[in-house]
């Protein structure tokens, strides 16, 4: 998978969430699981990786609830996700973000999504 292609997966669940009612926000996840249900629920507003979470837990062939990861669903590693979440919770550049696409997509959705 390749980032244009994650950026229209993220793209694609943030407007279904939208649809839904469910808001987005910086700054919180904003989904809990629920075990009697056996899947994710929003809990309150929601940041875009957990809305990716929300719209993909149908499309996934995993067997747990513990592999519903963002990692999983978007095939990136851990420091992708750290500088995506830099990006769209609005702090700045560190030295770990230059040169970051992930930094820059979640800054873009913070600035396209997010009311200012």
């Amino acid at each position: 998978m390749n980032d244009g292609e994650r950026e229209a997966i993220i793209r694609a669940s943030i407007a279904a969430c939208n649809v839904k009612g469910i808001k987005l926000a910086h700054s919180t996840w904003g989904i809990c699981w629920n075990k009697g249900k056996g899947r994710w629920l929003p809990k309150g507003n929601c940041c875009a990786l957990s809305c990716v979470i929300l719209e993909q837990q149908d499309n996934q062939k995993l067997l747990n609830w513990r592999a519903w990861t963002i990692e999983k669903i978007l095939n990136v590693d851990g420091q992708w996700i750290q500088n995506f979440q830099r990006g769209f919770d609005g702090y700045e550049k560190s030295a770990y973000d230059n040169g970051s696409f992930a930094y820059e997509l979640g800054s873009l959705m913070r600035e396209e999504f997010l009311p200012k």
